[in-house]
């Protein structure tokens, strides 16, 4: 029994030091807390710059800091960490690529066409990403990062406002995208003046859902596509019959019917 209290109390104090570690480097490391940890955008907006979401960014820290934003996603190599949404269970938060055995859901076994697998986004898609503050301001940084124009107190929350301008083309409808938000927290600024690059943050992950193309659109597109085609043949024609005017119909008998040039007026 003492031994058995006393295996118990050595766990506790591990647990007790691992929480305690955890704590310390989430305050003094990240100082920074973000809500919701992720964000789904469905029926994306397409061709137009348009407010869709906002998170809710706190200054854990005990001193005031400068937030630092940048917009991205996973590395090519942690394919496997990329979300799924299985629509028969709705369970939209924790699975990943890497938690599905034989295509199928963990919670309720659904198969491959009821799960929606999220991808990585274009390049250019991240740059479509604009992040914006109305209460404390924030700028483009540079490249897809973002930063506050002004320190912001400790324990003191901000509310970031996500917009798109999603280009609407084709190849972009019907398509599932993870990206991810981050967001850390530094004393001064002096430390992106001197090259600081984003290794470490708090982030949320931000899905988005493009619309499939309607119906509608795909008639639109066959008839553009194939107004296109008639234009090029009708244009084709017209060249070669003016070619076959000038070299075939201007030639009778052996003779070629030379351009009448008037005489000119003299110049006294």
């Amino acid at each position: 029994m003492a031994i058995m209290v006393k295996k118990t109390r050595e766990i506790i104090t591990a647990l007790s030091f691992f929480i305690i570690l955890i704590l310390f480097f989430s305050t003094n490391v990240f100082a920074i807390g973000i809500y919701p940890p992720q964000l789904r955008l469905q029926d994306a907006p397409m061709g137009e710059l348009k407010e869709v979401a906002s998170m809710t960014i706190v200054n854990t820290d005990d001193n005031p800091n400068y937030f630092v934003f940048k917009v991205s996603c996973l590395e090519q190599t942690r394919q496997n960490k990329l979300r799924v949404i299985c629509t028969g269970c709705n369970k939209d938060i924790g699975i990943q690529r890497g938690d599905l055995e034989n295509g199928t859901c963990p919670f309720c076994s659904a198969n491959d066409s009821y799960l929606i697998k999220y991808n990585l986004p274009p390049a250019n898609i991240l740059s479509d990403i604009i992040l914006t503050g109305k209460a404390y301001a924030i700028e483009p940084y540079k490249e897809t990062m973002y930063r506050t124009t002004e320190i912001i107190p400790a324990k003191q929350s901000v509310d970031i406002f996500i917009s798109v301008n999603i280009p609407d083309e084709n190849e972009y409808y019907g398509q599932h995208w993870e990206v991810r938000i981050m967001a850390t927290a530094i004393p001064n600024l002096d430390e992106l003046n001197n090259g600081m690059s984003m290794t470490y943050g708090a982030e949320t992950k931000f899905l988005i859902d493009t619309p499939e193309l309607t119906q509608e659109q795909k008639q639109n597109n066959n008839g553009l596509l194939f107004g296109g085609i008639i234009g090029f043949l009708v244009l084709i024609a017209c060249v070669s019959y003016t070619f076959y005017k000038k070299r075939v119909l201007m030639r009778k008998n052996g003779k070629e019917r030379l351009p009448v040039i008037k005489e000119g007026r003299k110049i006294l």
